[in-house]
């Protein structure tokens, strides 16, 4: 075997395993998930309105000291299901509104299904809620997890709960956002890449049965 080939060899072999390691969630947040996955509603929608968004935003030093709006938003589902995604935007006239950015980026871009951020379930207890996200990844970093908890103030409101927010080293303490219900005519559903994972699933039937009837295929790269 020739240098070049066998180079070439271990190049390949390098990259699929780079590639199947930073794919596959690691296994200590697939066995200490909060939960799994089976479609029953939550009856979440009888204390929060779940027919839109909840956005939280909040400004923040810019170029030429400028400030920028960051946009954090919600989006509950009575599966169980939660995304959560955010942008930083310039304080400009066209995109001054948090809302205006999250709807013609985000909402437009992906018709039927949200697209880049994180998704999660979660646990209802009280008013309180429990979610753990889970993040997708860029090779050759892993997927990764968090815990955030929100306290319903009311079917409008809810309240990022301080000291208890993101529990994972390196995510910043929970600062009490607050967030505040926004409507939209149509929602993209629960459908997202962590649906695609088997450990994700209570019954592994139904995870079978989601897999032939899905019309989407996702993967966890970002």
């Amino acid at each position: 075997m020739d240098k070049k080939h066998f180079l070439k060899i271990i190049y390949t072999l390098s990259l699929l395993m780079i590639i199947s390691f930073s794919c596959i969630v690691p296994r200590h947040i697939r066995k200490t998930y909060i939960g799994c996955y089976d479609g029953t509603l939550t009856g979440i929608d009888t204390i929060l309105d779940l027919s839109g968004y909840f956005l939280a935003n909040s400004f923040v030093p810019f170029r030429n000291g400028s400030l920028a709006k960051v946009c954090q938003f919600l989006v509950f589902y009575n599966d169980g299901m939660v995304f959560r995604s955010g942008v930083t935007i310039p304080v400009i006239p066209v995109f001054d509104d948090c809302n205006t950015y999250i709807q013609r980026q985000l909402y437009e871009a992906y018709s039927d299904r949200l697209g880049s951020g994180d998704w999660g379930l979660y646990e209802l207890k009280d008013d309180i809620i429990k979610v753990q996200f889970v993040t997708r990844a860029n090779p050759p970093v892993s997927p990764d997890s968090y815990i955030v908890r929100y306290k319903v103030i009311d079917r409008h409101t809810i309240q990022e709960v301080v000291g208890l927010g993101f529990e994972k080293s390196g995510y910043p303490p929970g600062v009490g956002e607050t967030y505040s219900f926004m409507s939209v005519e149509k929602l993209p559903s629960s459908e997202c890449w962590l649906k695609s994972e088997k450990w994700f699933w209570c019954d592994k039937k139904q995870y079978r049965q989601h897999k032939k009837t899905s019309k989407h295929r996702y993967s966890l790269f970002r």
